[in-house]
């Protein structure tokens, strides 16, 4: 049954692959997608908007390193994906990139099915195939293999194999800033010993702080990756960005006024339904349960009936009789 399940993830990948790559190439050829303004180098021809916004980035990373001695702009990317694009070697970046990314993918897939905990393995799938962003996952970014080793840690951690979960872990942690934040399910699903889960949780914070040691010993900076975001070019600050979000919500939700109303409404729809569904499955339940004590009452009292009356003791089959409806009662008290 599992490995049904596995392939019919991977075909819902195969044809989220296609379909990305589709609405990509077809958007390119129709002139729906566009760069008026050749604000991008257009790699990998009709694919070009795969290898746009941070992949220059990486790309510079991967070509020319980590300036020395000072705070750049390139701290606020995590070394691991420069590390890839430059093992390509005599392969085009973009190459390298879009394959490594095509197979993270698919692990990225398998793995947050794997680590669905209700093992709903297929649902799991489509939804991440469905989520509006997943097509993310396919831009020559990192961020498809931190998705892909952290679900494979969550899987691996609940089959109780920290070590190899530690090791996923620590990858999305060097992948991306975020990625040691897997250490927090990491504490609560690791079925292990002590020693084990100590390595789960600790792996990927471990993999954060040597990012940090070497954006440290590379710029002479101990807060380089966060100098870095708060740099003019990207003005990130941190949680002081906080305090501008309400301003972006009311701001977005005066402009959307109609879809936001229609949004509450259906979400408000969708609340009631399952509510009352999940309702009336918890009374059709105890309903039964009532029904099954019942039955069980009356067949127990007509078996120990039969035989007390056969046995010609009226007395004790009449205590015997009581007894059981006693039992039989608790036993619909306690369903």
């Amino acid at each position: 049954m599992a490995r049904r399940e596995y392939a019919l993830v991977g075909a819902v990948w195969a044809v989220w692959v296609l379909a990305v790559l589709g609405v990509v190439v077809g958007g390119v050829a129709s002139g729906a997608i566009t760069d008026p303004h050749a604000s991008w180098v257009h790699y990998g021809g009709r694919l070009w908007p795969l290898f746009i916004w941070d992949y220059g980035w990486y790309h510079g990373i991967a070509m020319t390193g980590y300036p020395h001695d000072l705070t750049g702009p390139q701290y606020a990317f995590f070394p691991l994906w420069p590390e890839v694009l430059r093992a390509s070697g005599s392969v085009p970046d973009w190459v390298a990139a879009l394959g490594v990314a095509t197979v993270a993918s698919a692990l990225a897939f398998l793995g947050v099915a794997a680590a669905s905990p209700s093992r709903r393995r297929l649902q799991a799938g489509v939804a991440l195939a469905c989520w509006p962003g997943s097509f993310l996952l396919l831009l020559g970014y990192p961020d498809v293999i931190a998705l892909a080793a952290a679900a494979w840690a969550a899987a691996l951690a609940i089959r109780g194999r920290p070590w190899a979960a530690g090791l996923l872990a620590a990858v999305a942690a060097v992948a991306r800033p975020t990625g040691f934040l897997i250490a927090i399910p990491l504490l609560f699903v690791t079925r292990s010993s002590w020693p084990g889960r100590v390595f789960a949780v600790l792996a990927p914070i471990a993999g954060a702080a040597a990012v940090t040691g070497y954006f440290w010993a590379r710029s002479d900076d101990e807060f380089a990756f966060v100098h870095a975001q708060s740099l003019p070019i990207w003005a990130r600050n941190g949680p002081s960005r906080l305090t501008k979000w309400p301003g972006h919500v009311w701001h977005a939700i005066g402009d959307h006024r109609l879809l936001v109303a229609v949004g509450v409404i259906v979400g408000a729809a969708v609340v009631v339904l399952v509510a009352r569904r999940h309702a009336f499955l918890v009374l059709a339940q105890r309903v039964d349960d009532f029904g099954d004590g019942r039955r069980a009452a009356i067949g127990e009292v007509g078996a120990i009936g039969l035989v007390g009356i056969r046995g010609g003791e009226q007395r004790e089959c009449d205590q015997t009789r009581g007894e059981a409806m006693q039992s039989a009662c608790r036993c619909s008290h306690d369903r």
